[in-house]
């Protein structure tokens, strides 16, 4: 028994190390349930449930991994067949857990460079894959999503079905649809938007920012949106607004005064 479970604890860490590394890379939910996103073939809830069962058998096997080798670690603890806390191996543990849990806490390098490298990664994928328009778009249905982007229902489903995407009912979520489509979220809803991002891709922009837009730069949000730059920042300076391409909703909000939904509305032209 003791061999089997130093055995699964063993391989556990494995799965859970790896799953760590998954976790630490994977986009973030909005945007991996957005695009259908997957690594191996699993996708973020199947590498989220690994994850968590993984942890929890770990921590399983750990405590029985220490009942069976109870007499070994008493043994690193104990001099002259007494205990004894005050070791050098006990004292070099606790400073090394310490540094650990300070350092992530207070944010401190080298610390801070792993939670900023994360962030790095994070927010790297809405550049690449773009922000859903809103909150789980993707559970929304064709009605709502209709509504949502100014295009009636009758439109929504004849855009579609040039697509050959033929929905019997405008109830079904825009997963759905997706999935049965063999396609994503993302790309059915590029699809009905489609016409009014070519014809004005203002009117294109949902009607609330979309989830993450705020730490975008004017530059990244134009052609993520494929917005005309310059028009963007003519619509500003007319509502004199101070802004340049390089600056995100929340620092341009924060420079001039105003509230970071407020710049997006300028920018739609409402």
């Amino acid at each position: 028994m003791r061999k089997s479970i130093s055995l699964l604890l063993f391989f556990t860490g494995l799965i859970l190390l790896f799953t760590s590394i998954i976790l630490y890379i994977e986009p973030p939910g909005r945007i991996a349930y957005w695009v259908e996103w997957n690594f191996f073939g699993l996708s973020k809830d199947n590498w989220d449930d690994l994850h968590i069962n993984s942890g929890v058998f770990f921590l399983i096997f750990g405590f029985l991994h220490i009942y069976y080798n109870w007499k070994s670690i008493t043994g690193y603890l104990s001099q002259k067949k007494s205990l004894n806390f005050f070791t050098s191996p006990v004292f070099i543990s606790i400073f090394i857990t310490f540094v650990i849990t300070t350092g992530s806490i207070l944010n401190l390098p080298p610390f801070s460079f792993i939670s900023g490298l994360n962030a790095a990664i994070k927010e790297s994928y809405p550049k690449k894959y773009g922000n859903p328009p809103y909150g789980h778009a993707e559970l929304s249905s064709l009605e709502r999503t209709a509504k949502e982007t100014g295009i009636s229902v009758d439109e929504c489903l004849k855009i579609l079905a040039q697509k050959g995407i033929h929905v019997t009912d405008p109830k079904n979520s825009i997963k759905d649809i997706a999935k049965k489509a063999h396609l994503n979220p993302n790309q059915v809803y590029n699809f009905l938007i489609e016409k009014k991002s070519i014809d004005d891709p203002f009117s294109a922009l949902p009607a609330n920012p979309p989830e993450g837009a705020g730490r975008l730069s004017l530059k990244e949000f134009a052609s993520q949106n494929k917005l005309p730059l310059d028009e963007v920042l003519s619509r500003l300076k007319n509502k004199n607004i101070n802004a340049n391409p390089e600056q995100n909703f929340k620092s341009i909000a924060n420079e001039n005064k105003i509230d970071p939904r407020q710049v997006y509305q300028i920018i739609k032209g409402d």
